[in-house]
């Protein structure tokens, strides 16, 4: 891999990698909550608060990523100051940069790797070696060049957390043969100047069906999808699209109503990340981009739920049994 935006890029990927799958599950989760009423036409208006878990799940703990690092001239005629007394020789290893390059490498610890900082090494062991051959030297020349590793503490971010916690507020609105809005996400929030500003937002409908069907059977149903968008600034990207449906049997009156839940899940997420940055290299500091994306496959999930309403409260809570395991709970008051 030549380049440092290349090399940084894919480094980036194996140290998110671990949390994605936990990340998304988390996004999807927590929407499909209580089932819309049975009704072809009503004003029903919920508000509340989702709170997620997911289990992180066994990811690479490491990560070590191989490339090659060319030099420009003048950052080569600086990194050789130092034999600048052996014009003939430095020429030489100038041309060597400029044309082969310099192995570089990074290694360090992913999000979940434990305290291992993530550092930038130049040359085998932070050293750039050189055998050359002059007609003013009857022997090959060894020429030995330090460098200086770049460290990020980034490494292990997450390392010993049992899980991924999330939470969001949340407002459906219906209700149209048996359909809700669902709409969830915060307003902008500023985190400084340079990063710019947090924003979520998502947007879904679910549908009972029962709503045509006699009324006297007590099984209440859902099915419905969620669209979502995660930015912060112009750095991060994060999309989700989810699909769901879930069975219930209801229990209880009218202002008290117990339903056990069962369901599934399938969702799909995809993280794009673009940052630019000055980093000491040898002979100078060069500006690289780090640019990737991530998506994660398909995932299919089941869980099982509980639903308490009580008066005009609604407490629920369920645990995904497959797929990424986790749990989602929240309250929220309804009319």
């Amino acid at each position: 891999m030549e380049g440092l935006g290349p090399l940084l890029s894919e480094a980036a990927t194996q140290y998110l990698q671990p949390v994605v799958p936990a990340l998304s599950a988390n996004l999807n989760s927590g929407w499909f909550s209580t089932m819309p009423p049975r009704k072809k036409l009503a004003f029903t208006f919920e508000f509340g608060l989702a709170a997620i878990g997911t289990e992180i799940g066994e990811g690479a703990q490491s990560l070590n990523v191989p490339g090659r690092y060319y030099f420009s001239r003048a950052m080569a005629e600086e990194f050789t100051e130092s034999i600048n007394d052996q014009p003939a020789i430095r020429d030489q290893v100038i041309d060597q940069l400029l044309s082969e390059g310099v192995t570089l490498s990074m290694e360090g610890g992913t999000v979940i790797g434990g305290n291992q900082n993530i550092t930038l090494h130049f040359g085998e062991n932070d050293e750039v070696n050189f055998v050359l051959r002059h007609a003013d030297y009857p022997f090959p020349v060894y020429v030995n060049l330090e460098t200086e590793p770049f460290e990020v503490e980034a490494g292990g971010a997450l390392s010993g957390f049992p899980g991924l916690p999330f939470a969001l507020p949340q407002l459906k609105l219906g209700t149209l043969f048996g359909t809700q809005v669902i709409l969830r996400g915060t307003p902008p929030i500023e985190i400084d100047e340079e990063v710019g500003d947090f924003q979520f937002m998502g947007f879904g409908l679910m549908h009972n069906p029962m709503v045509w069907l006699p009324k006297i059977l007590p099984v209440q149903a859902a099915v419905g999808g969620m669209w979502q968008s995660m930015t912060v600034g112009d750095h991060l990207d994060i999309k989700t699209a989810s699909i769901a449906g879930m069975v219930g049997y209801q229990v209880g009156k009218r202002w008290i109503r117990l339903t056990p839940q069962l369901g599934f899940m399938t969702d799909q997420t995809t993280l794009d990340f673009n940052y630019t940055e000055s980093i000491e290299v040898p002979g100078g500091e060069e500006e690289i981009t780090v640019d990737m994306s991530l998506e994660q496959a398909t995932a299919n999930r089941t869980f099982v739920g509980l639903h308490l309403y009580l008066l005009h409260l609604n407490l629920y809570g369920r645990y995904f049994m497959s797929g990424e395991k986790g749990v989602a709970a929240g309250i929220a008051v309804s009319f």
